[in-house]
């Protein structure tokens, strides 16, 4: 008598094993499409920046006597290192140059903490006083870089325009108390800015305008500045107001920064420069540079400025604090709002909520996937353990860098972020770059070893390897949102392309999953290209880590998204692919006869049709 056969399980052909469960794309589709639409409904949000208007009234700038300022104090002063006797010679000339304008110098000292000693700096500031109480500050570094000789441009450029400035606003009637700031230690990321910043009230102050390198010869236009190191950018109307004086009094060209990076500069905040702890603050402020080809460091001399230049940046400077001192207060403080165009605004409350929408179908996907699993008693622990195997061995290269950084094996400046143009930030150490690779080679070999060791005694699933990565993924979301919502950003390619890979061929496996890695790569790119360091990005990101500017909670989640990534794309095209598990035989394949034995049923929990044929890749 034949033996009896068991009806095929659902999803199968001729009793060949089912389909392997993954991310419900109907559900997935449905979500989309709301995100969708609550992104076209949040456009009827924007709103109009109340930019303040200029006022008209001519500007007396002399550029003779703002080059007769720069001249004395780079002939005078070479070499105005932070905490240098340069410096603090240069500090004396300053003190005596505002006595000569009619000004009282106040003299602020603060140590720092630079090449791994303690040095004492200071600020010196005037003001001249208003009938409004709130302050319009106009900020200036007056250190040099390390390396620099003279730093003509960089940043005696920016002192001279400050002190010409003083003394023609000091002849006019103006509003509210205006206030020049002369900054040191700012070359090694805004230290005097910062000091004075938690000496006063920033409730005080209206607006701040930071100049630095301002009198560059062959300057093609103005660059702008609002960032910071917290999740804060200068209001709308802050940018829109200095790109106006730029365009009519300076006759520069002010291009503004896009949709694209100001959300950039929010998901990534950091700023060296001297408006950056103003903005943290919450004071609108913006940093006016010009650009242009700029020398080197070391030939940064008289020989690069040009008059012209210090005319035009000088009455631009002029117009901007007229306008902000005839303007009533916008009320509107340094926070998250940003601009599409000269017109329009976004809010940042709305953006905030525009990504959180979407996060819905990564949502809706992994709580379909976990209650799917439960139903079925899913066994989630091998999966959870081949995770652990891809992050162990980057957490152990992570925790060599921080402690790398203890023994000053890298550059460090305690306290502030690295800037950019520092010297060190464009060579790489790469002999201990390499050391650190190899460490992260020999780890990951260890780790792949025990992943494969672990995949032969307890093999996972396909399904059960999407759950526990998209589980992951919807965590360090949800931990980004609440430490800063913008970051979110670089993860919302992967929310978005995870849920649509399957296992198989490349194209729908690893392509989907490592294109989800998207957001981080764009964001190194608009950095690498922005901040002119090429391929030696990393680097400057490797020093920001090892600095603690950035956060070592944010830290930790990167590496786990990374981690995430590596055991999903490896989950995923060691597997089996659905759409061959069940497929038909072909026309010359046996079909099973009559006493011939069934395939067990797949166990989704322990191996099965989408269980990994080489573990650990």
């Amino acid at each position: 008598m034949p033996a009896t056969r068991a009806p095929p399980q659902s999803g199968s052909i001729l009793g060949l094993p089912r389909e392997v469960e993954l991310p419900n794309l109907k559900l997935y589709r449905i979500t989309v499409l709301l995100a969708i639409v609550f992104t076209f409904l949040a456009l009827f949000t924007l709103g109009t920046p109340d930019t303040p208007r200029l006022t008209g009234e001519p500007v007396a700038f002399d550029a003779q006597r703002c080059f007769a300022d720069l001249r004395a104090l780079v002939t005078g002063y070479t070499g105005r290192i932070a905490g240098s006797d340069a410096d603090q010679r240069a500090t004396l000339w300053l003190i005596a140059a505002l006595k000569q304008i009619g000004f009282a110098p106040h003299v602020e000292q603060f140590t720092a903490a630079i090449n791994g000693r303690t040095v004492t700096l200071q600020n010196v500031w005037v003001e001249a006083p208003g009938d409004v109480a709130n302050a319009i500050v106009v900020i200036a570094n007056r250190d040099s870089p390390p390396g620099a000789i003279q730093g003509a441009n960089n940043n005696a450029s920016g002192v001279a325009v400050a002190l010409e400035t003083a003394r023609a606003i000091s002849a006019v009637a103006h509003r509210h108390t205006i206030v020049f700031l002369f900054t040191d230690g700012d070359a090694y990321g805004a230290l005097g800015a910062s000091d004075f910043m938690k000496r006063h009230d920033a409730t005080g102050i209206s607006a701040a305008i930071a100049l630095r390198k301002v009198g560059l010869k062959d300057a093609t236009g103005l660059a702008l500045d609002g960032s910071s190191a917290v999740d804060r950018v200068a209001p709308p109307w802050t940018w829109i107001l200095a790109s106006q004086v730029g365009h009519l009094v300076g006759g520069l060209s002010v291009p503004l920064p896009r949709f694209p990076e100001q959300i950039l500069r929010l998901a990534v905040p950091f700023s060296s420069d001297s408006q950056g702890p103003f903005v943290a603050a919450g004071v609108p402020a913006v940093t006016l540079s010009v650009s242009g080809p700029a020398p080197a460091i070391e030939f940064d001399t008289l020989d690069t400025i040009s008059t012209e230049t210090l005319t035009r940046v000088g009455g631009a400077v002029q117009s901007m604090v007229l306008a902000l001192d005839a303007a009533p207060d916008t009320g509107l403080r340094s926070g998250d709002t940003i601009f599409l165009t000269r017109h329009r605004q976004l809010p940042g409350a709305t953006l905030v909520l525009i990504i959180a929408v979407l996060l819905l179908p990564l949502t809706a996907t992994t709580v379909d996937l976990l209650a799917r699993g439960r139903r079925r008693h899913q066994r989630l622990g091998p999966a959870w353990a081949r995770w652990v195997m891809h992050l162990a061995p980057l957490l152990f290269v992570l925790t060599i860098v921080y402690v790398a950084g203890l023994m000053n094996l890298f550059p460090r400046i305690p306290g502030a972020v690295i800037p950019p143009d520092a010297g060190f930030s464009h060579h790489p150490r790469y002999l201990r770059v390499i050391v650190l690779v190899v460490l992260l080679l020999l780890a990951y070999r260890y780790a792949v070893a025990v992943e494969r060791h672990l995949a032969r005694r307890v093999p996972t699933s396909a399904e059960a390897a999407t759950t526990v990565a998209h589980t992951v993924l919807l965590a360090v979301a949800l931990l980004m949102f609440l430490a800063n919502p913008f970051s979110v950003i670089l993860l919302l390619p992967a929310a978005l392309l995870w849920p649509l890979a399957r296992p198989g061929h490349w194209a729908r496996s690893l392509l989907l999953v490592w294109c989800g890695l998207g957001g981080v790569a764009a964001a190194l790119v608009f950095f690498a290209l922005r901040l002119h360091f090429g391929i030696d990005v990393w680097w400057y990101f490797l020093l920001l880590f090892e600095n603690r500017s950035v956060p070592v909670s944010l830290a930790l989640l990167g590496v786990a998204f990374v981690a995430t990534s590596g055991m999903l794309a490896a989950s995923l095209h060691g597997a089996v692919s659905p759409a061959s598990a069940g497929q038909a035989p072909g026309p010359g394949s046996p079909l099973p006869g009559p006493g011939a034995s069934e395939p067990p049923a797949a166990d989704p929990g322990a191996g099965g049709p989408a269980t990994s044929r080489h573990q650990g890749h």
